[in-house]
């Protein structure tokens, strides 16, 4: 972090009689800012998926790797996502985000001679692409916070199972983690930041809204999702910084064929931790690792990403 110290064309010392005098500061070799200043705030890097970070025309690459892992419903999940960001002119960012999908999961099911049989489901591909917008609504001031607004559109590609429909619309899950339930959805949110240096301070509301969708023949409604978040980011130095963040999420109820999902209607709790090392002023990696709260959340989670800005 770099710490501004600043000199005065005059100072006023004490004589030896206790009054003021004034020395002049020629031949006083000026203090320089001790550190370097890095071109971008990297205290904010880990908020870059919901801040105004760029400059018009300014790029941002961003590709991060993740593993997450729920004992629960026995599924493992793998997924590259590639993001690009372009800085726009009146304080905003234009986004689109491609992940790359596989996961494994096992499931139970009857059989009809009366037992159960284990069925391995394994989907890979490109899952749900968001385009959108985030613009600075209000600038950080002394008695207001940084507040930034958000748009997105989210439109699902359909996941390749190796199954038959029979099975895979008796697997079928609206809370499928690994293709974010595979609906179309649109959303809309809004984040405080709060610089108190050398921390940032943040909150966020989120809500998506799921379209109405059919699968395989069957309508499914519902799902929506109401998204709260907060956490603070610690900068350890110049190149350090440590965050933590809180995500909860409060899911309606999802209806298939107008019957409702049992469980559907839930309120994951997770909490992320990251460490973001700046390489390069226009360079940063990212390594996270996120905790299920409860039991409706997943178990643990860890990623990798590296952002490049040109």
């Amino acid at each position: 972090m770099t710490v501004a110290a600043s000199v005065q064309g005059t100072q006023r010392v004490g004589n030896k009689h206790g009054a003021g005098a004034k020395r002049s500061n020629v031949g006083v070799k000026k203090r320089e800012p001790i550190g370097r200043a890095p071109k971008d705030d990297h205290r904010q890097i880990f908020l870059r998926e919901a801040l105004v970070l760029l400059s018009p025309g300014q790029i941002q690459l961003d590709s991060s790797l993740s593993y997450a892992h729920d004992t629960f419903s026995r599924l493992d999940i793998e997924t590259w996502t590639n993001t690009v960001r372009v800085g726009l002119p009146y304080r905003s960012e234009i986004f689109l985000s491609v992940p790359l999908s596989g996961s494994q999961r096992e499931f139970s099911i009857r059989n009809s001679a009366g037992g159960t049989s284990q069925i391995h489901d394994n989907i890979s591909g490109i899952s749900d692409v968001e385009a959108g917008l985030n613009f600075i609504l209000r600038q950080e001031t002394a008695k207001w916070p940084n507040i930034i607004g958000s748009l997105s559109f989210v439109e699902p590609f359909e996941e390749s199972t190796g199954l038959d429909d029979t099975v895979t619309t008796a697997l079928f899950s609206p809370e499928d983690i690994a293709f974010a339930q595979n609906r179309r959805n649109v959303r809309a949110g809004l984040t405080f930041v709060r610089s108190s240096d050398p921390a940032v301070l943040f909150g966020g509301v989120d809500y998506a809204h799921f379209f109405s969708d059919s699968i395989n023949g069957m309508e499914v409604e519902g799902g929506q999702q109401f998204i709260y978040s907060f956490g603070a980011g610690f900068a350890v130095n110049d190149e350090l910084t440590f965050s933590t963040l809180f995500q909860g999420v409060f899911q309606t109820q999802t209806t298939l064929d107008g019957k409702a999902i049992e469980g559907s209607q839930r309120q994951p709790w997770t909490l992320q931790s990251s460490l973001s090392y700046t390489i390069s002023p226009n360079q940063y990696i990212e390594p996270t690792i996120s905790y299920g709260l409860n039991d409706e959340a997943v178990d643990s989670a860890i990623g990798l990403s590296y952002v490049h800005t040109f």
